[in-house]
């Protein structure tokens, strides 16, 4: 799914979307569908498909919880409800964090979150369905979530996993290696 994503978005190359970005919607945009129950339950079932299972129904208990969460996170970082720029711009934020062990301050995410409306305004409608922004949204939640409980509780283990998970989402997300990645004030870029 996160591949799928990033295909729609950076064309396969976000480099090159990156180096020449399409500017933002100046008009006002209508707003994404509202995501129903059923559609966080899909999601969170096909995420936990991957846990044991015995684990399963715990963790689409924790996926729904998450997704239950990141209203939390939006309203935290300034996104409008619903936003797909946001989901997509929070994912990549929070994957970054967990790969890179950093913060961001507010300055750069706001940068982020503005330099991914156009790639997501030009992906159209897929950008806005609902599965990809509820997995988004699961996934950066859950990796902030876990960012902050292993600062309050550090557990090198499931540091190195949250450092790999980061990693990975970054790649399936920009195509990219995640040593490449960089965010700060000017947003994100590829070295």
């Amino acid at each position: 799914m996160l591949r799928r994503s990033q295909k729609q978005l950076f064309h396969d190359d976000a480099a090159d979307t990156l180096r020449s970005p399409r500017p933002p919607v100046a008009t006002p945009r209508s707003p994404a569908p509202a995501i129903r129950q059923e559609q966080v339950q899909r999601v969170a079932d096909r995420l936990a498909s991957g846990f044991a299972a015995g684990e399963r129904d715990k963790a689409r208990r924790i996926f729904v919880e998450l997704y239950g969460s990141y209203g939390r996170l939006e309203r935290q970082l300034g996104i409008p409800a619903g936003d797909p720029d946001g989901a997509t711009a929070a994912l990549i934020a929070a994957s970054y964090m967990a790969y890179a062990d950093t913060d961001l301050d507010d300055a750069a995410f706001r940068r982020l979150h503005a330099q991914l409306r156009g790639p997501v305004a030009a992906a159209g409608a897929e950008a806005h369905a609902a599965e990809p922004r509820v997995t988004m949204a699961i996934l950066a939640t859950y990796l902030a979530a876990t960012r902050e409980a292993l600062k309050a509780q550090p557990d090198p283990a499931r540091s190195a996993e949250l450092r790999q998970a980061g990693k990975r989402y970054l790649g399936e997300l920009l195509g990219v290696d995640a040593s490449r990645v960089r965010i700060g004030t000017t947003g994100l870029m590829l070295r």
